[in-house]
């Protein structure tokens, strides 16, 4: 068997899911195998982006003045719910929705949270007050409304009703005097890339569609910026398409086959050559 390492130096410009390796000569591939053997990846792709049409949502702010629909735009990064609602806080305080108590903590009327329990994420509404509370402060001069009012939350119709688990739609319909809680409907899909697809382009897989298809992993429990490292436990050849080639790329992708955006291209992949053992030679 014949070892070939990629890394960071074999990754194509403008596309960090594809990787080319070229040959010191070109070679002839006659009854060849080749196995993934061993691959360091960093976990470094976004899951929020603009491409993916899951960066955008709005709340609607009520208080004396009136209503404000405020738009809101995520930063392409990758995010959990912990963070997408620091975000939307950020936001909030950005626009002067806020109070602060009496002991010196940001109030905040929206937010959304994990329900583990229900595997769900849950938005929450809080009611404006008529009048300050004894002993907050008002630092942007809210003018509070006459009945206390729910900010709400607008879900567009978009790729972030598949993020958050929540149809398109405004939560609560409308403004409320009290509380407002709901649970997502759906299973949200914080994180789209459960496994990842390795592509060769030398295959001949006649089992697979497409028939590059050379492996797959997952990510396990590792964490956003934590190295990935995969060791095949025992190597699945699979048939070089016969012929002459002076090079070849590999391509990473998700379970539904898209690209894999990743950003940080400093990873190693060991794959192995050989020739079809005898009996294989011999079906």
């Amino acid at each position: 068997m014949k070892p070939v390492v990629l890394n960071n130096t074999n990754v194509l410009p403008n596309d960090n899911s594809r990787y080319r390796y070229t040959f010191p000569t070109t070679n002839k591939f006659d009854k060849d195998q080749i196995a993934l053997s061993n691959i360091y990846i960093n976990y470094s792709w976004f899951n929020i982006m603009s491409k993916y049409n899951n960066n955008k949502f709005s709340y609607i702010w009520t208080d004396g003045s009136g209503s404000t629909t405020i738009n809101i735009t995520i930063q392409d990064g990758a995010y959990n719910v912990a963070t997408i609602n620091a975000y939307l806080q950020y936001i909030m305080l950005s626009n002067g929705h806020y109070l602060i108590d009496a002991d010196g903590q940001y109030v905040y009327y929206l937010e959304m949270v994990v329900n583990p329990t229900y595997y769900a994420i849950e938005f929450r509404a809080y009611p404006l007050p008529t009048s300050l509370p004894s002993g907050w402060t008002n630092p942007a001069s809210i003018v509070f409304p006459a009945t206390a009012s729910t900010p709400q939350f607008i879900i567009p119709n978009t790729d972030i009703q598949q993020l958050l688990g929540f149809p398109a739609g405004t939560y609560p319909s409308a403004v409320q005097s009290t509380t407002y809680n709901t649970l997502s409907p759906n299973t949200p899909i914080i994180t789209e890339v459960q496994s990842i697809i390795v592509l060769c382009s030398l295959l001949n897989n006649r089992l697979s569609v497409p028939n590059t298809i050379l492996y797959s992993f997952t990510i396990g429990n590792r964490q956003f910026g934590e190295l990935i490292y995969f060791s095949v436990p025992e190597l699945i050849f699979t048939d070089i398409q016969d012929g002459f080639y002076d090079r070849f790329e590999l391509q990473f992708v998700d379970q539904n086959f898209n690209p894999l955006g990743i950003n940080d291209t400093n990873l190693v992949v060991q794959l192995v050559v050989r020739k079809r053992d005898y009996f294989e030679l011999r079906k």
